[in-house]
């Protein structure tokens, strides 16, 4: 399973074997045994493929057919969705938060929290 996946997710972003040990700091020959089956990455090459795929380790190793299964999609009304891309324009402060479903409705109010007391603070006059 693992050898099957990990050529369909390089076959997609149209990468060779060479660009692939590149990626890892392995040889060709290494990344083509995990491929063909013939050798299995030991954790830390496994973590990095994951990260470079950005998929889930179990994925990889056919424990789960969704390669994100951490992220849940839920419904946002039209009013989440635009605060949810003017927060996308500060990817500093938000891209964490935001790029985890099951936490996106706690950000859009702390930005909307946010956002209301920083427009009251231009509104104030500043003290003497």
């Amino acid at each position: 399973m693992f050898a099957k996946r990990l050529e369909l997710l390089r076959k997609q972003k149209k990468l060779t074997h060479q660009d692939m040990a590149d990626k890892l700091g392995i040889t060709r020959q290494a990344y083509s045994n995990y491929e063909n089956g013939k050798r299995e990455p030991d954790y830390s090459t496994l973590e990095k493929i994951a990260d470079f795929f950005k998929v889930k380790v179990d994925y990889l190793l056919g424990r789960t057919d969704d390669p994100f299964p951490s992220q849940k999609s839920i419904e946002l009304t039209d009013e989440e969705r635009r605060v949810l891309d003017e927060m996308k324009k500060y990817p500093v402060f938000f891209n964490d938060l935001a790029s985890d479903p099951s936490k996106i409705k706690k950000v859009i109010k702390m930005w909307e929290f946010i956002k209301t007391d920083l427009e009251n603070d231009d509104d104030e006059e500043p003290e003497d």
